[in-house]
């Protein structure tokens, strides 16, 4: 990797010298004041990195001792290490640079060090249009006032957003869940830790009812979980059967629904089941979304999944997510509580309630520096 320091006499200008030079690949890795002793060279510093692999396109001969390195017993090791390493790139790319080489802080005048803070959300995830939003409602809070800028920062994005864990409508006195989400999103699995932690575990009658019948032995999985732990399984292939399963269902506590991982182009399925779960007002929808996905694909999901009306907002995968921005800027954007996280793949182990601190200080928790005061 190849990293270089551009000066200049603002941020932008120091940008653009990297830019003209390194390219669109190039990655933002930091911006500072100039210290004293270089301040002749320009008032800003920017640092910059460039993957070996981005300055020219590798020879076939290199490729091929690659190949063999791969296919090498003990080598095998240097190829997966080399893999990770191009992965690792590949994620600093998609969380810094796209975001922070071409956005902006939109505040010129502000102190250098909410211009670092900006940097800082945006490496955490958070888009440009809510890292703005928050930091100009920081200036107005601090205005001046002795205050630990991050702790301003915190109380500011805490402030935007909410936690509610908990399944069905606020008020029944028998609680309907039905999850949704895109394909891979880990519906199945999050029903069947639900069931064990809020169902049996908590002694409810419970049901779990499958719409899922688009994918091979998608409800079959479910149905065998569901034997094992001892709770009732129904699977139903169309919206009348759901209706009817329902009605059989009226002496549970609680009833769980799975529904297929629905693409881009399911509108029919989408629409049917959506019409149907809108007419039937005790039962909420939770949208169920990967941590892993950028905000710009969490938003896009949530608009695909939008005509379900979702009541709430589960995560899974969070111990592979890399950065929490994108969480929370889609609870502040759609005003939907977050309910549970899944933490990996132990059953009912890994699943968590939303909790608001523990969300916060995953995001602060790259951030290395001692904490900035407002002057």
């Amino acid at each position: 990797m190849r990293i270089k320091s551009y000066f200049a006499e603002s941020v932008e200008e120091a940008m653009d010298k990297a830019r003209l030079e390194l390219g669109p690949e190039a990655m933002l890795m930091n911006s500072k004041p100039t210290e004293p002793e270089f301040r002749h060279l320009g008032n800003y510093e920017v640092v910059f990195a460039l993957a070996f692999e981005d300055l020219a396109p590798e020879k076939p001969e290199a490729q091929a001792s690659a190949g063999l390195l791969a296919s090498a017993g003990k080598p095998d090791a240097v190829a997966l290490e080399i893999a990770e390493l191009r992965r690792q790139i590949e994620t600093v790319k998609r969380s810094m640079s796209r975001q922070s080489y071409h956005a902006h802080w939109s505040s010129p005048a502000a102190a250098p060090e909410m211009r670092e803070l900006y940097v800082r959300l945006l490496s955490a995830e958070f888009g440009d249009e809510c890292a703005n939003e928050v930091l100009q409602a920081v200036e107005r809070r601090v205005n001046g006032k002795s205050e630990a800028l991050e702790s301003a920062i915190a109380s500011e994005i805490q402030s935007r957003y909410q936690v509610a864990p908990g399944l069905g409508v606020t008020g029944a006195e028998r609680r309907v869940t039905a999850l949704v989400g895109p394909p891979g999103s880990g519906k199945t699995s999050m029903i069947v830790k639900l069931a064990l932690k809020y169902g049996l575990m908590s002694k409810r009658p419970l049901q779990i009812l499958s719409t899922d019948t688009c994918r091979v032995a998608a409800s079959e999985q479910l149905r065998a979980y569901a034997s094992i732990i001892g709770i009732a399984f129904q699977t139903v292939e169309t919206m009348a059967g759901l209706a009817q399963a329902l009605e059989e269902a009226s002496g549970k506590e609680l009833v769980l629904i799975d529904t297929p991982g629905f693409g881009p182009g399911d509108s029919d399925e989408v629409s049917e089941l959506a019409l149907f779960l809108a007419r039937h007002r005790l039962i909420e929808v939770q949208l169920v979304m990967p941590a892993t996905l950028r905000a710009s694909a969490l938003a896009r999901i949530v608009e695909r999944f939008s005509m379900f009306q979702p009541a709430r907002l589960i995560f899974t995968n969070l111990d592979e997510a890399g950065a929490y921005g994108g969480i929370i800027e889609q609870a502040m954007r759609t005003r939907l509580p977050l309910s549970y996280f899944a933490c990996g793949q132990q059953i009912p182990e890994d699943l968590r309630e939303a909790c608001k601190d523990e969300l916060i200080r995953k995001v602060f928790e790259g951030w290395q520096e001692p904490a900035l005061t407002a002057a």
